[in-house]
């Protein structure tokens, strides 16, 4: 089979932003009104798979400055989808066709502790577990503890992957946790927002021109939440922390000059939030 190109770039300053589709997969429906749904629908075609499903993506983000290279989230990797994917896992075939070595990333930025977002942390060589990203600092927010310990606590049964793709990394001296927000690099600052999971952070770049991008990982998981923002998923560990993070960011974000980058909405994942009414709505940039 051969692999294309999945993915989107858009320059901003001295960055360069590129989305990388690393899993297509239907996802199931919010328990929400059909008139509802009918409104999603029929401004976001292209995130449907079916009535009665979603279509969703599963997208990492490569930043790249001169000096810098990193990669925001890393999938799902080997573990089994949620739902039967219409496309296998695609990160590591994306980098090398953007002639990106494993070897030069420099840092991984968590925005979060999901099986989806850290799933090519680690892998295998020769039986032996090892850093997919060996020269990397991989980093995550010190409240997602908080998220290991309610998965291994409360929900066993899917918290397997967390040794392999998180506790070695830490055990090994890959893995740092931080605490408050802080400038990644140049014009790259961590924006704390909560409720998903106890510290789910995205990434503000911001050169001063006055024009920004948020990669905003899950605090927006499908369009419909911009419409109403008090919509929750089945994975936010907090939902009420999570719509006040939504609308916070919502408010924010709406200024018409911040590109929102989000991790499962479909293609493409960049898009600005415009007011509508007393909500919002999604308004995706233009497909290539």
């Amino acid at each position: 089979m051969t692999t294309e190109l999945q993915q989107r770039t858009i320059q901003l300053g001295p960055t360069t932003i590129t989305a990388i589709v690393d899993v297509t997969t239907p996802w199931p429906m919010l328990p929400v009104s059909d008139a509802i749904w009918n409104k999603v629908r029929a401004a976001y075609p292209s995130s449907f798979y079916n009535a009665e499903t979603l279509l969703g993506r599963v997208h990492c983000y490569l930043i790249q400055q001169a000096s810098r290279t990193i990669l925001v989230d890393t999938g799902l990797g080997k573990a089994p989808p949620p739902t039967p994917a219409l496309s296998s896992q695609q990160l590591e075939a994306q980098l090398s066709l953007m002639g990106i070595d494993a070897t030069a990333i420099d840092t991984v930025f968590l925005t979060h502790l999901h099986v989806d977002h850290v799933g090519l942390n680690t892998h295998y060589v020769d039986d032996k577990l090892q850093a997919r990203f060996p020269n990397a600092r991989y980093l995550a927010h010190k409240a997602e503890q908080g998220l290991i310990e309610f998965m291994q606590t409360h929900t066993p049964e899917r918290a397997g992957y967390l040794q392999d793709q998180v506790l070695w990394l830490n055990e090994q001296g890959y893995l740092d946790f931080f605490e408050a927000d802080f400038e990644l690099t140049e014009g790259i600052t961590t924006w704390f927002t909560p409720g998903h999971s106890p510290g789910h952070t995205g990434l503000l770049i911001d050169h001063g021109t006055g024009e920004r991008v948020l990669i905003a990982g899950d605090i927006f998981f499908n369009p419909i939440q911009m419409f109403h923002p008090s919509f929750a998923t089945g994975l936010d560990v907090d939902k009420e922390q999570a719509h006040a993070t939504r609308l916070a960011v919502l408010q924010q974000v709406s200024d018409g000059k911040t590109l929102v980058a989000a991790c499962h909405f479909p293609t493409p994942s960049f898009g600005y939030v415009v007011p509508d009414g007393d909500a919002y709505r999604w308004q995706p940039i233009a497909e290539d």
